[in-house]
């Protein structure tokens, strides 16, 4: 066993960090922040239901109007509703797909520690930002965040792998994944 975790620590990190992340991922939609949580998945809903009409978002509490959403870059709802066309409706594909955003983030936070780093400070990096509470609530929960911090942490590897290469497809990921992105 102690040679498969020598062999393999990214893969048991990554899924470890995946099933602290798929934690009541059929749970209903409750608690701190249900009413943001709420929203997206309406949002997400709708666009299933209604057309995929990328610009116009909608929630439920609009009253007697369309309810169209004056909200951020509707990417994640809309990344939703287009697993719902392929699975079908569930909530839980909602918070599946932010389990594997905040997996990507880990493995990509692995890549950039690594970048200027030793492999064990890499592995020690990926492994506490796998776990770290916050990380772990938000990239497992029905909101935009999940992406947002996995774009953020991939803009940021590219813009340091671009400083060290000048590798111009580093760059062009930099800029499409940056944090100033409206997601």
């Amino acid at each position: 066993m102690a040679v498969f975790l020598q062999q393999f620590p990214l893969p048991l990190i990554l899924a470890f960090g995946f099933v602290l992340r798929l934690y009541h991922v059929n749970a209903p939609i409750i608690g701190i922040h249900a009413w943001r949580q709420s929203d997206t998945a309406a949002m997400a809903r709708n666009y299933y239901e209604n057309g995929f009409r990328f610009l116009y978002p909608q929630i439920d509490w609009g009253g007697s109007t369309p309810g169209y959403a004056e909200t951020e870059f509707p990417m994640y709802p809309y990344m939703v509703s287009l697993v719902y066309k392929l699975f079908g409706f569930s909530d839980s594909y909602g918070r599946l797909l932010s389990a594997i955003f905040g997996v990507m983030a880990i493995y990509f936070m692995y890549r950039l520690v690594r970048l200027v780093a030793t492999n064990k400070v890499a592995l020690w990096s990926a492994f506490f930002f796998a776990v770290l509470p916050l990380n772990v609530f938000y990239s497992r929960t029905f909101q935009p965040e999940s992406l947002l911090i996995m774009s953020c942490v991939i803009g940021l590897y590219g813009f340091v792998h671009w400083s060290q290469s000048r590798q111009d497809r580093y760059l062009i990921l930099s800029v499409i994944l940056s944090p100033w992105h409206p997601y």
